[in-house]
């Protein structure tokens, strides 16, 4: 039920990076925990985290294909799927975010005031660990630990002198909201797809078939309506086919 954190870093007198493990401590523990990664890497056009990876090898995050027989390692998403016995199996995934669409603020004077429209800060919004510790605190706004009953906990930083801030497509979010965000798009599978080159192909020409077609059909039968019916049946039945083979 724990997974421990662990932290591809670069070495001190190379740029390779190496896998930090957690202290030798917590690895004597039997069964051993899962660990998993905390890397995310931004996008190289704008610098914004879109993807999450499930698992890597110590060759592929230094840049090189990945070496047969080489160990794999789970990210924490990757870990906290397969510690619930959810599939992960994708390599890569670009990160569904999920959203506040409105948030509205009652100021003293009772003036409403929209505080944020499209943006994930206030999903998964962190609680002080040290509050838990504080008895009324433990027994009246935790329930004496029912809250946190059946839900997946992440301790990680908050404080922003500890600057652990990502940006997103959705905005700035906490380092931990970001891991949790992964986690439930893994959980609900989902993801964000994007059309593969040969589907975009596949779309131009089966565009271009469907535009000839229309051409004939109106030469020969010499009837717009029955045409039209029939190109848009035809069209749809190639994209449809294109979608199952897909």
């Amino acid at each position: 039920q724990v997974v421990l954190a662990t932290l591809f870093a670069p070495m001190s007198t190379e740029v390779f990076y190496t896998l930090i493990e957690p202290h030798s401590t917590f690895l004597k523990i039997e069964p051993l925990p899962y660990l998993g990664f905390v890397n995310f890497r931004p996008d190289k056009e704008d610098s914004l985290v879109r993807e999450v990876r499930f698992s890597t090898t110590l060759a592929e995050e230094n840049g090189y294909p990945p070496i047969p027989g080489e160990t794999r390692f789970d990210s924490i998403t990757g870990a906290v799927l397969r510690a619930l016995g959810k599939p992960a199996d994708k390599a890569l995934a670009k990160i569904r975010f999920s959203v506040q669409r409105e948030v509205l603020e009652h100021s003293a004077k009772g003036k409403v005031t929209k505080v944020s429209e499209g943006r994930a800060d206030g999903i998964y919004r962190p609680i002080s660990i040290y509050s838990i510790f504080i008895p009324g605190e433990w027994k009246n706004r935790y329930g004496s630990g029912e809250f946190f009953k059946n839900k997946i906990i992440l301790i990680g930083a908050g404080a922003a002198r500890l600057q652990d801030n990502q940006q997103t497509p959705v905005g700035q979010i906490l380092g931990p909201q970001l891991h949790l965000q992964a986690i439930a798009a893994g959980l609900g599978n989902d993801f964000v797809e994007r059309p593969f080159a040969e589907w975009r192909g596949m779309i131009f020409y089966t565009g271009a078939l469907g535009a000839i077609i229309a051409a004939l059909l109106i030469f020969f039968i010499r009837r717009p309506t029955i045409a039209l019916i029939g190109t848009v049946l035809i069209i749809a039945g190639a994209y449809f086919g294109t979608f199952q083979l897909a």
